[in-house]
């Protein structure tokens, strides 16, 4: 399902204007997803620690991965080799506004 939704996700963007495509965790880990999202224009990693994503998922009880910790550490070390691949890095450990401030501070178009 999350290939089918970047490839729609990833068409749009194709077809024209600025857009801004947010993906969950796993989204850009598959090899596929990824080519479609850097075929269709730029990446953007917004990076935290995993204690501080660990800190935002724990108290979701209805996502799996905030029910195992140990599992939890595990996958953010094996994705974040492939996170690294994006575009550019964003230290996300900041307010919103500072997020975005350094986004467009990039001078994407």
């Amino acid at each position: 399902l999350e290939h089918e939704a970047v490839g729609r996700q990833t068409g749009a963007v194709r077809g024209g204007g600025a857009r801004v495509v947010a993906l969950g965790g796993g989204a850009y880990v598959p090899d596929r997803n990824r080519w479609k999202l850097e075929d269709a224009g730029l990446t953007i990693w917004l990076d935290l620690t995993a204690d501080a994503l660990w800190k935002r998922v724990r108290p979701e009880t209805d996502r799996p991965l905030a029910r195992d910790e140990e599992r939890f550490r595990a996958l953010y070390a094996e994705r974040r080799p492939v996170y690294e691949q994006a575009d550019y890095r964003v230290d996300a450990a900041r307010t919103p506004e500072e997020i975005v401030e350094e986004i467009l501070a990039l001078g994407i178009r």
